[in-house]
């Protein structure tokens, strides 16, 4: 009855072997893209979040010194915005500050046992907020360079190109310094 049941749900002509190997191909698929479509470049979850929205700003809009950027571009931004940025930004540091606690606690722990346990809490309690508020602070800076890296273009006072893409690289050249 089971094996009625399993061929009839089969496309037409194709066999119950033939599925079992699509299935474990989409799951192997879905495994792979739940770490991230490309090979992952930073140590970590966080610093590869991060290096995907300055490899975004690069791709998007030739912008290839988000750091040499955004402290004007962070003016530029309306109130509201800066205050999204701020709150991710502080809720990122605070989970940082948690992780600095869980390793001074596992110093600790090698004198007095009690501290494992309070410092195995804090890693675990630092991994499961880590993600969000660094998906937060980036989607963030995302939003920022999506809206506002042409505002900043102008108030440079730099020549709007007709390509978005190399309106990143007449603010480079704008800001850096001329040898």
């Amino acid at each position: 009855m089971k094996a009625a049941i399993r061929a009839s749900a089969l496309p037409p002509g194709s066999t119950s072997g033939e599925s079992r190997r699509e299935g474990r191909i989409v799951l192997l698929r879905r495994r792979l893209h739940r770490i991230g479509p490309a090979w992952p470049t930073g140590p970590t979850r966080i610093a590869e979040r991060f290096g995907a929205t300055a490899r975004r700003t690069e791709e998007l809009y030739g912008l290839s010194d988000l750091q040499l950027v955004w402290p004007r571009l962070h003016a530029v931004v309306p109130e509201q915005l800066q205050a999204t940025i701020a709150s991710a930004r502080a809720d990122y540091i605070a989970s940082a500050r948690l992780a600095v606690w869980g390793v001074m606690y596992a110093a600790a722990a090698s004198l007095w046992w009690p501290a494992a346990i309070v410092a195995s809490a804090a890693f675990l309690a630092c991994r499961v907020g880590a993600k969000p508020t660094v998906d937060r602070l980036a989607d963030g800076v995302d939003t920022a360079v999506d809206l506002h890296l042409a505002d900043l273009s102008e108030k440079l006072g730099t020549e709007r190109p007709n390509d978005v893409r190399l309106l990143g690289t007449h603010i480079l050249e704008r800001l850096r310094p001329t040898p």
